[in-house]
Parts: C-alpha cells; sequence; structure tokens
C-alpha cells in the first residue's frame, strides 16, 4: 500500500502531478476550497500547450484550444508599435481557464485521484523539522489532515507556505514589486470598427508601472489591465478602460464575462521548494514567468519533475533529501532560464513611463528583445542579453545610476551552476543565499 499523498489546492502543477502519480497507484487526495463548480478564473489564458508532452500527459481534446495571436507592443505614449514576428505564436495556444480545469480535474479522477471540494486549507502541521499535515475548514469545522508528503499547490498565498516556521527555510512571503495585480473582463463588442491589431499590449499604460492589453475576440474584448506591485484601485482600473475605450472604440461598457481581481506571483523561482514532508508547485512556489506572470506551462512541466521524485523514492521518505531532485531537475531545465527575465523586470519595476518611451522609440527595444513569451524569454543567450541591457541602461534619461545592477549579469550563470545536484542542507543554504542576492 502507497503512503498518502495530500495534494494542498487544486493549482494546475498540483493537478499534473498529482494525475502521473495516480496512473502509477499512489493514494492522492486533493483539497480545494472552492466548489467544484467555481474552479478556474473565468477567463481565458494563452501557454504553450506542448507542455503536457513534456510532462507525458495527454492533450486536452483540441476543439477546447486554438492557437494565439501575434502580440503588438506600444509605449506609454503610442509613438510606437511593436508586432512580433509569427515564430512568437507558433507553440502558444489559448485555452478556456475553467475547461483546463475541468480536463485536469477529470483527468485525475480518471487515475483514481480522490479530490475534497469546499475545503479551505488554514494551516501545515509540523513535527519538529517534517511536515506531516494541515489544518482545514469544511462548514465552519476544523479538523487536521495527515499524510506522508504534502503538495502545496496553493497559490501565491498559500496558508501552508506563508504560516511554515523559519526553521523549514523557505521563503514566507511574496510581496511589493514580486506581485502582479490585475482586473480581467470580457467586454462586449460594439458595431465599430475592429482595433488595428489583434492583440495589443501597452507597457505602462497611464504611465504607471504595469501593463494593460486588449485582445479582440469575435464577440467580445478581453481587456487585461495590470499593476506591478499590490496596488490597483477602482480609479485605477476605470480611468484604465475609460482610456482603452477612447483609443479603440469597440469596447463596448457591459461586461461578459471576468470582472475579476487577482494577484499573481511576479518573479523567479523561490530558492528552496521542498523539505522534510513538504513540496511548493505552482504560483506557491513562485513558478511563473517573472515578466508576464504566466505560469501554467511551467507548473505542468514541474508536475513531471515532483512525480518523477517521488517514484524514485522507493522507501517512500519524502524527505528534502529525496525530493531535492525535484527542485534540481524543475530549475535546471526550466527554473533557471528566468532568472535573467526576473532582473529586467525588476528593472522595469524602476522606470518611469517617460524611461519606456524613450527605450521604444529610441529603437533600444525592438522586437528581439521584446519576444518574452514562454519559448522566447530564453532563447537569446544570457550574454547576449545582458549586453544589450547593458548598453541600453546609460542612455536613459532618469535611471543611468541603475547600470551598476546590471553590470554582473555574467555571474548569473557562475552562481546557477552553483545549484548542488545532491541535497546537503548547509550547501543548499549557502547556494540559496547566493541565488537571493543574484
Amino acid at each position: 500500500m502507497k503512503k498518502k499523498i495530500i495534494i494542498a489546492g487544486a493549482g494546475h502543477g498540483g493537478l499534473a502531478a498529482a494525475a502521473i502519480l495516480g496512473e502509477k497507484g499512489y493514494d492522492i487526495t486533493v483539497f480545494e476550497k472552492n466548489k467544484r463548480k467555481d474552479m478556474g478564473y473565468d477567463w481565458t489564458d494563452v501557454f504553450q500547450i506542448n507542455c503536457f508532452d513534456d510532462a507525458g500527459l495527454p492533450r486536452p481534446p483540441a476543439n477546447k484550444y486554438h492557437p494565439s495571436y501575434n502580440i503588438t507592443y506600444t509605449n506609454p505614449g503610442k509613438t510606437v508599435h511593436i508586432t512580433m514576428p509569427d515564430i512568437q505564436v507558433s507553440s502558444n495556444s489559448i485555452m478556456d481557464r475553467k475547461d483546463l480545469c475541468r480536463y485536469l480535474i477529470r483527468l485525475c479522477e480518471k487515475n483514481g485521484v480522490k479530490f475534497r471540494f469546499g475545503t479551505e486549507i488554514i494551516a501545515p502541521v509540523a513535527d519538529k523539522n517534517r511536515v506531516i499535515g494541515m489544518v482545514v475548514r469544511k462548514n465552519d469545522k476544523l479538523s487536521a489532515e495527515f499524510g506522508d508528503l504534502i503538495i502545496d499547490a496553493a497559490g501565491m498565498d498559500s496558508p501552508l507556505r506563508t504560516l511554515l516556521p523559519e526553521r523549514f527555510g523557505i521563503q514566507n512571503e511574496i510581496r511589493g514589486s514580486e506581485v502582479f495585480t490585475v482586473y480581467r473582463a470580457f467586454f462586449s463588442k460594439t458595431v465599430a470598427s475592429s482595433p488595428e491589431h489583434k492583440y495589443i499590449v501597452h507597457f505602462f499604460h497611464m504611465r504607471k508601472p504595469g501593463i494593460s492589453w486588449l485582445i479582440t475576440e469575435k464577440n467580445y474584448m478581453d481587456i487585461l489591465i495590470g499593476r506591478f506591485g499590490e496596488e490597483l484601485t477602482e480609479d485605477d482600473i476605470s480611468e484604465a478602460l475609460a482610456d482603452l475605450r477612447a483609443t479603440y472604440p469597440a469596447v463596448g461598457d457591459e461586461i461578459i464575462r471576468g470582472g475579476q481581481v487577482a494577484r499573481i506571483p511576479l518573479r523567479r523561482t523561490l530558492p528552496i521548494i521542498v523539505a522534510d514532508g513538504y513540496a511548493a508547485i505552482g504560483d506557491s512556489a513562485g513558478m511563473t514567468i517573472p515578466i508576464i506572470g504566466s505560469g501554467i506551462a511551467n507548473s505542468i512541466r514541474a508536475g513531471k519533475y515532483l512525480a518523477e521524485a517521488v517514484i524514485d523514492d522507493t522507501d517512500e521518505e519524502y524527505t528534502a533529501k529525496t525530493l531535492w531532485k525535484y527542485q534540481y531537475n524543475y530549475f535546471t531545465n526550466v527554473g533557471n532560464k528566468y532568472v535573467v527575465i526576473d532582473k529586467i523586470k525588476r528593472l522595469a519595476s524602476s522606470l518611469s513611463a517617460n524611461d519606456v518611451d524613450y527605450l521604444l522609440e529610441k529603437e533600444i527595444l525592438s522586437a528581439g528583445e521584446l519576444s518574452i513569451g514562454e519559448e522566447q524569454a530564453t532563447a537569446m543567450p544570457l550574454s547576449t542579453l545582458s549586453r544589450k541591457f547593458i548598453r541600453a541602461i546609460p542612455k536613459l534619461p532618469f535611471v543611468a545610476n541603475t547600470a551598476r545592477t546590471f553590470a554582473k549579469f555574467g555571474a548569473v550563470k557562475k552562481i546557477l551552476k552553483k545549484m548542488p545536484e545532491e541535497y546537503d542542507k548547509d550547501a543548499v543554504a549557502q547556494w540559496a543565499e547566493q541565488y537571493k542576492n543574484v
């Protein structure tokens, strides 16, 4: 009899791991605060559909997703429009988030995974240096659920990770500019002519740090308004919507779907994501592309690496030492690619709208540097990318002194290569400190 594994939250990465492990006969139970019918944000997502192939999972039905569109970027002053080459969308697909959640849940159930919806996760339960369970609440009643391994897929604000004692060595908080706060809604489409560009992204829209986008679909206008950081007020949303309607008359007043505000981690993966009896995945581990916040594909790929580590632990110890294979393989194959992108995001969050106008109007940033999709974000060698930004920064009218921040891009590869392949607590702690400071 396999030992009991608990998945805390029905995040994409946790469900991917559950589906793989369930097929192998593991005893898996997923605890999720939402009701089954409420799973998934009421909007669509763009991600690499081949992440299912990479994870060894069957793709969703082909009629549930379709190819993405070329992105056009514009500066705060709306004087420059840069359209990405066709290659950017060659592997990206658009899929309804609710359809994706339903598909993953059904796949898990087919493989024997059990679900307990409507169960809120409250806190971890630890015994000395091991996570052994969690406190949950259902129908206003608290209880403890115990497992041999707790997989934390409960999101950026996971009650497990945020309440883990310091001795576990896992970063609790994701705050400040590491958060991307977004408003997303699908609006009615008027009879006015459609915009010239089907998918347009405004950098520093309304001259505030962040992005807004507008995607023109057949029957609606998909709008996102996002800010780097945790502040996105009702006034911010109203002003941005008013400007988008003035710029694109096709945007109607009626909200067809969505209208929600969400918080997304916008950073590199956390330095340590495993402990005795515990593994974080998905948004709980910070597995997004740091400059655009997309994390579905990364999380599903991570599910494979986590499942492999569990399967390879034939003694079923599920310690930091045996789970380290999951972290090492994920970082080596996926996570390390986004460290430089994270540094670029940190720079971007410190820029002003005038700086961004300068970068695009002077063609310091072109289509090559703006190809920041899941595949393109990692295509350019670190040395090439770093040289471009080191040359660009001193030309900025207001942030010339930030050149020092990026003067050591070359050190990134060296630190990433120092990640211990085998788990040793002191060596891992030393590497994690270097990784945090890179």
